[in-house]
């Protein structure tokens, strides 16, 4: 199908050197247009003297170093751009701050670059000294589609605006760095994209619901529309986590047995609970006697629990814990086989999270034949249906009878390893593409 028209994409994250799950989903986005035949840009902050041509592709992989202009050339830009100075370009070969992580498989559905020196913390700047919307120069794309919240608007006449808001984290909850600041950058970035877009996506209905209730407005309501992610895993990757020479070799590693721990993926931040996923499990270690393995970097808030946590033995920041916390080990960050093989040989995950605005590690899980032990709460019941055993996170005795039901009953597990394996198989690339025909076909 040719559908011949072009969409520029305003996608900070992608810039960014270790993805979030917004950059996975505006891979998601990019990819599924150009399989639906939009012509795809995107719109980059590199200097003009960083593009580079595709060439040095292999040599860039590793490139580490994200382009950081400094505040006072960020306000020089913004000023020129805003007296029309400073234009964007539209170019052909890939801005260097492209090439700050090796997820770049994306790349082949790019067809060219528009250019703007800094542009992304140009628009933040806008977003906190001005209330109108910041107008992109797209080169007459026929859609803007920002894959995250900003107060930015297609320039040409004909152009529509597409935005992106996944949750509101840090306006409704306790558990983020700028909570509850309705002067932030990020209130004002919602606010902006409420305002100057023709459509607006959400990844559940219950952050659709979020909202309008923090943003109450009946011209949004009609606006936003609900699409579901694609469960975030290589296929690739997916096939070598089969192999078995390959799970000897990572449980070996972290000195682990096949179905003989209990398994959390993710941020170690306030949001996600840990300090009292530690506290439960430690009321039921003597009884289950298999150790609970955290993996993800440490994040914010990470104060409420940091002393509870076993650094592994292998890394260089061992660090004494107190006894009736031996037995929870935190091996940081893994690469995305890594994290598929231990997900596949746990004796299952938990996922206690204080709030989610859709809830994809414990879909990431059920698509590893791993049972899943989440939250009650926010958007999760929504993502997870009867695929998971559910506890009220804020309950210590209700988590750790939880997990001792999930080791204990093998019948529950089975039940819940086949009901996880067939929800997952919902959430598709194939089934996200269909949602984003039917969403742009209406427009």
């Amino acid at each position: 199908m040719t559908v011949n028209k072009k969409v520029v994409f305003c996608a900070s994250d992608l810039e960014e050197k270790y993805y979030r799950g917004i950059g996975f989903y505006a891979q998601s986005v990019i990819k599924s247009t150009k399989k639906l035949g939009y012509n795809n840009y995107l719109l980059t902050s590199a200097k003009n003297n960083q593009i580079i041509n595709l060439q040095q592709l292999n040599i860039l992989r590793n490139f580490d170093d994200p382009i950081e202009p400094s505040l006072r050339r960020i306000a020089l830009d913004y000023i020129s751009t805003s007296i029309g100075k400073k234009k964007a370009k539209e170019v052909n070969q890939v801005p260097s701050s492209y090439y700050n992580n090796n997820k770049l498989n994306y790349l082949s559905a790019i067809d060219g670059y528009i250019n703007h020196t800094s542009i992304y913390k140009t628009i933040d700047l806008h977003a906190v000294l001005s209330k109108s919307a910041f107008k992109v120069d797209t080169k007459k794309a026929d859609i803007l589609f920002s894959t995250a919240p900003s107060p930015v608007k297609n320039n040409y006449k004909n152009g529509l605006t597409i935005q992106t808001i996944h949750d509101l984290i840090p306006l409704v909850t306790l558990y983020h760095p700028a909570a509850n600041r309705f002067n932030s950058l990020f209130y004002k970035n919602v606010l902006g994209a409420l305002k100057y877009s023709d459509l607006i996506l959400t990844i559940s209905e219950f952050s659709k619901q979020e909202i309008l209730k923090t943003f109450p407005d009946s011209k949004y309501e009609e606006k936003i529309k609900v699409i579901y992610q694609p469960i975030p895993i290589d296929e690739a990757d997916k096939k070598v986590a089969e192999n078995e020479i390959f799970n000897e070799g990572i449980l070996n590693k972290y000195k682990l047995e096949k179905q003989n721990y209990i398994l959390y993926v993710g941020a170690l931040e306030m949001r996600k609970n840990i300090d009292l996923l530690i506290d439960a499990y430690s009321t039921i270690k003597d009884k289950i006697k298999m150790p609970l393995i955290l993996v993800g970097s440490l994040g914010y808030g990470k104060e409420t629990f940091i002393d509870k946590i076993d650094i592994d033995p292998d890394s260089k920041n061992v660090r004494i814990t107190k006894r009736n916390y031996a037995s929870v080990r935190h091996i940081g960050y893994v690469n995305d086989l890594e994290k598929l093989i231990l997900l596949r040989n746990a004796n299952c995950f938990v996922f206690p999270s204080l709030y989610e605005g859709f809830g994809l590690p414990s879909l990431e899980a059920m698509s590893m034949g791993c049972p899943v032990l989440t939250s009650r709460i926010s958007a999760i019941p929504e993502a997870c249906q009867d695929a998971a055993l559910y506890v009220n996170p804020n309950n210590i005795a209700e988590i750790a009878e939880g997990i001792l039901e999930m080791v204990n009953n093998n019948t529950l597990r089975e039940e819940l390893i086949i009901k996880g394996e067939k929800l997952s198989s919902k959430y598709t690339f194939d089934n996200y593409q269909s949602q984003v025909a039917k969403i742009l076909s209406d427009l």
